[in-house]
């Protein structure tokens, strides 16, 4: 254990790896299946289990939660879409690369998810 949170290793390696054939190509061929069908959604079944729902019968701020939400949402795309508009990609393709990189989220979510598990991120707030 070097002090680094587990969601690292992962991440490292595939800035590590080549891209495209041989190594590059065959690690995506055989881990794909894998990580997508299996893995990502035992995360998010992990995660949404301890969700604690009771807290949703006081409903007088869930409007908050949801204005949150759309306004993170907003900015994430906002923020995906100008530069692109800025690099002169066409609108097409930066409306394409904004959403696709709004549906990004799943390591974050993991990440927040075992700060608050350790009560990191609530001590740095």
């Amino acid at each position: 254990n070097a002090g680094v949170n587990f969601l690292y290793g992962p991440f490292l390696l595939g800035l590590a790896l080549p891209d495209g054939p041989p190594l590059g190509s065959t690690l995506v061929d055989k881990l794909e299946t894998l990580a997508c069908g299996m893995l990502t959604p035992l995360l998010v079944t992990y995660c949404s289990m301890k969700v604690n729902l009771t807290v949703l019968y006081d409903l007088e701020w869930v409007w908050r939660v949801w204005a949150l939400i759309a306004v993170c949402l907003t900015m994430k795309f906002a923020a995906i879409l100008f530069p692109a508009l800025v690099c002169k990609v066409p609108i097409k393709d930066a409306l394409a690369l904004s959403f696709v990189m709004c549906t990004q989220g799943v390591v974050q979510m993991a990440f927040y998810f075992t700060f608050a598990i350790a009560q990191v991120l609530f001590t740095l707030i």
